[in-house]
């Protein structure tokens, strides 16, 4: 090859070199905006959490006297406890707070399927409705 066409290709790979950093730029970029957009949802979900416990704590204190603050609090750190199952519970908090009830499952359901297909945009699952 003559210094000619030596000079060329170097010439001609610049653009290209310059096209591969900005696109390595871009990258990084967009991974600052995705890390401060899960920064982002991470807080409103830690939010809806302290919302969510401390409506379910205050509706357990109002319709169920029997238990004790020791036992909603441990009801409360145990969602998988045998105590959630009690229809008794149940019954009295759905006659008292029926519409609160249904819009607390309903926003457990919202988010247990937000979840579910987020796992699975993430990979994370090999099916959507896991």
């Amino acid at each position: 090859m003559s210094g000619l066409e030596i000079a060329g290709v170097v010439l001609g790979a610049i653009p290209v070199a310059t096209k591969i950093f900005r696109s390595i730029h871009d990258t990084f970029e967009e991974a600052k905006d995705w890390k401060v957009r899960v920064t982002e949802v991470r807080r409103r979900l830690r939010m809806l959490d302290s919302n969510m416990r401390a409506t379910m704590e205050l509706v357990l204190l109002e319709t169920t006297p029997r238990l004790s603050e020791d036992a909603i609090s441990h009801m409360m750190a145990h969602p998988f406890d045998p105590k959630w199952r009690d229809q008794s519970i149940t019954d009295k908090i759905f006659a008292s707070h029926g519409d609160v009830w249904k819009m607390l499952i309903s926003t457990m359901d919202d988010l247990c399927r937000l979840m579910k297909t987020l796992l699975f945009q993430l990979g994370l699952s090999d099916r959507e409705n896991v």
